[in-house]
């Protein structure tokens, strides 16, 4: 680093201006053969003398040029192809600047794989373990994670329930969620806003829905008292205050901590279980670290092109009883929800990767 600044300053103290491309050209010709200097001494005295060939030197044939760059030979001499390919430069495979050309390659190839980026440095560098060297780099390549990474590896489900498959008539443990809002045609051709309220068995899975005009009280006990009527009462009914609830209306908040609401369920022999989260149960699966962390920027899928995705930042993790983490907390913009982490990829890699 101290070298590339000395090397600006020498520029600024000479000149001003755009930098051309002989600047570019000399610049970087400078940087590989400090590179080079400094990592093959021993192959560069090796060279310079007439001792015994060391084994690097031996197997890649390396020679000194004209200009003191370190080169490997090779058999194809009489080839009709470009002198650097025929005789490429020897660089480093742990280095700063081998990452940076490799990176530099890879944005020329217009982002492509690992061996098409080979083929471009091989015109011109010769890397050893450079297919390594090509993945490693890559892999943290920001633009192609957006397309080619994974989301977050989830852990096993825990076991269901106990009233998930108990036998028991439909509807007698019963789930409760609102589908948000939906715009329906009335008769007399005006389009108005409506809710689906939905009733799912915990053991059947039979469903029931309901169309409600709106989230206040007294419409969800008349869809309530429909649904009883028409199917039977429940003695348990499970929901909980997701993004469907929030997406809703706040009204809906304020409904599920009615006390009248609660007491009038009460009465009717109804008892109401609101989970903050998704219910879990107290079940240690089989050991698998997980690799989610606060602060990682994570694309959040979308049913649109992924190209489209919005980019999100982990502001909480959510863990179940089981100390697992299935869901987590996440800010886009100024907006805060909650998402599954099957459908979060990250975008950086870190150190459990």
């Amino acid at each position: 680093m101290r070298f590339i600044h000395n090397c600006m300053i020498q520029r600024e103290s000479r000149t001003t201006g755009p930098i051309t491309v002989q600047e570019l050209f000399k610049a970087k010709m400078k940087l590989i053969q400090h590179c080079q200097y400094n990592t093959y001494k021993e192959v560069i005295n090796n060279l310079k003398s007439g001792k015994s060939r060391l084994p690097l030197v031996r197997q890649l044939r390396l020679y000194l040029d004209q200009y003191g760059f370190i080169r490997c030979g090779g058999r194809i001499h009489n080839a009709p192809i470009d002198e650097n390919t025929k005789f490429p430069i020897l660089l480093p495979a742990k280095h700063p600047l081998t990452r940076l050309i490799i990176l530099d390659a890879h944005e020329k190839q217009l982002h492509s794989g690992i061996s098409a980026t080979i083929c471009h440095i091989r015109q011109t560098f010769w890397i050893p373990v450079i297919r390594q060297m090509c993945k490693i780099s890559i892999q943290k390549c920001t633009t192609c994670r957006k397309v080619n990474s994974k989301p977050y590896l989830v852990p096993d489900l825990p076991p269901f329930l106990a009233f998930r498959v108990e036998s028991s008539p439909p509807f007698t443990v019963t789930g409760l969620d609102f589908i948000v809002a939906l715009y329906v045609r009335e008769e007399t051709g005006r389009e108005s806003k409506a809710y689906v309220c939905l009733f799912t068995c915990a053991s059947t899975r039979a469903v029931h829905i309901e169309l409600v005009h709106d989230l206040s009280e007294d419409t969800f006990m008349q869809a309530f008292r429909r649904f009883v009527s028409r199917r039977s009462l429940p003695k348990l009914i499970i929901s909980d205050d997701a993004t469907t609830f929030q997406a809703a209306s706040n009204t809906l908040k304020s409904l599920l901590e009615s006390h009248t609401l609660k007491e009038q369920l009460g009465f009717k022999g109804t008892e109401w279980l609101l989970y903050q989260n998704s219910p879990v149960v107290w079940w240690m699966s089989g050991h698998r670290e997980q690799t989610i962390r606060v602060g990682d920027v994570v694309q959040v899928h979308e049913e649109c092109p992924r190209i489209r995705w919005k980019l999100a930042v982990v502001d909480e993790l959510m863990p179940g009883r089981d100390g697992l983490i299935r869901a987590a907390k996440i800010r886009t913009g100024s907006d805060h929800t909650t998402r599954p982490i099957a459908k979060l990829y990250p975008l950086e890699i870190n150190e459990k990767e």
